[in-house]
């Protein structure tokens, strides 16, 4: 087993803006890989499982695809923008609200972005995640702004 100490280390000088994003790797790997992830946490990635939600449902990503990319610093530099911009707007939301609007958030994406004749893929939706409120009021005109996309995802 290989020394951990320089890692530990490492790990105590984070900020937290920084423990966001290797949280969001980690999570991403996992997901990636096929492993089994700890029971979710308010802090999970929420729009990093509506991605990967949106490549299975539009055949992009396979349980067997091996397929295997990196997280954009782009991406895990706005991710936690876009997470503070959604739930200022949608207001207190539960885990499960969360994974509903990150599915719901990167459908919206998707859509906006193949409206301009863009072939959608991982690392185009990963680059453009600071478009999603955009997209998502493309997708449901005033509903964010007015705190009502969780009506969306109910009875879904």
């Amino acid at each position: 087993m290989a020394d951990l100490s320089p890692l530990l280390t490492q790990l105590r000088t984070l900020t937290p803006q920084e423990w966001t994003t290797v949280q969001a790797r980690i999570t991403a790997f996992h997901k990636l890989a096929g492993k089994p992830l700890p029971e979710p946490t308010t802090g999970d990635d929420y729009l990093m499982e509506g991605l990967l939600y949106e490549l299975r449902r539009r055949g992009h990503l396979r349980q067997e695809d091996k397929r295997f990319w990196s997280i954009p610093p782009r991406y895990t530099a706005t991710a936690p923008i876009v997470w503070a911009n959604l739930e200022s707007q949608a207001g207190p939301l539960k885990t499960l609200e969360r994974v509903q609007l990150g599915r719901i958030a990167m459908r919206a994406l998707a859509d906006y972005l193949e409206r301009g004749n863009i072939a959608v893929g991982a690392k185009l939706l990963m680059n453009c995640v600071d478009k999603v409120p955009v997209a998502i009021e493309r997708s449901f005109p005033g509903y964010l702004r007015a705190g009502l996309l969780r009506f969306c995802w109910q009875g879904h």
